[in-house]
């Protein structure tokens, strides 16, 4: 199935539960926190 677009659905990344957003939200600031540079963030940005 395609959209409107002619580009395939992008999959579910983010999980829909309270608890398991929480954790995937956790997990992923401590990864982006982890590779700032890596990632091209300033502190600020994840301060925000």
């Amino acid at each position: 199935m395609f959209s409107r677009d002619g580009c395939p659905p992008m999959p579910a990344t983010i999980p829909g539960g309270d608890a398991e957003f929480n954790a995937w939200l956790d997990n992923f600031v401590t990864y982006a926190t982890a590779n700032m540079a890596i990632l091209g963030l300033v502190t600020y940005v994840l301060a925000g």
